[in-house]
């Protein structure tokens, strides 16, 4: 048989992964899921509420969107859910990670599109997706550092 030692080594394992979850979390990083949050929430209203303002901020739509007021005023709705969410997963202290992730989801769908036609998009349009793409990284950032957060309910 083989004379490894994995016995320890599962155990080890588990009682490492529980010990990061309940790890303190960085007030910073705290700080920075809210700000997102707030972010979010913010742009979501004011796509849904005044879909034509947002646009101007926006970039290119995909093309064949057909109707672009439609358009915002979905994505608008989405990100104020999005936002919403994420606040009250981070006053619950459970699911923060969880709507941060999403949060990094919704920001790449987004850009996936418009990536594809770069060099169609000018100036303004290409400095709004490098702004997406530095807003991903800090979600990413927040949602990595969140990750210990929250509490095992894996068997409960």
């Amino acid at each position: 048989m083989g004379g490894g030692n994995t016995g320890g080594v599962v155990p080890r394992a588990v009682t490492a992964v529980r010990a990061a979850r309940s790890r303190p979390i960085p007030r910073v990083a705290l700080g920075a899921a809210r700000a997102l949050a707030v972010g979010r929430l913010a742009v979501g209203v004011v796509q849904a509420v005044a879909p034509n303002a947002a646009d101007r901020l926006l970039p290119a739509r995909p093309a064949g969107a057909g109707d672009e007021s439609a358009l915002a005023r979905g994505l608008g709705v989405r990100d104020t859910v999005v936002g919403v969410g994420w606040w009250h997963a981070l006053d619950r202290g459970r699911g923060a990670a969880e709507w941060a992730w999403l949060q990094v989801a919704s920001d790449l769908s987004d850009s996936a599109g418009t990536v594809g036609r770069w060099r169609t998009l000018d100036r303004r349009e290409k400095t709004w997706m490098l702004l997406l793409g530095a807003l991903t990284v800090a979600d990413a950032a927040v949602a990595v550092a969140l990750g210990g957060a929250d509490e095992d309910t894996a068997g409960s």
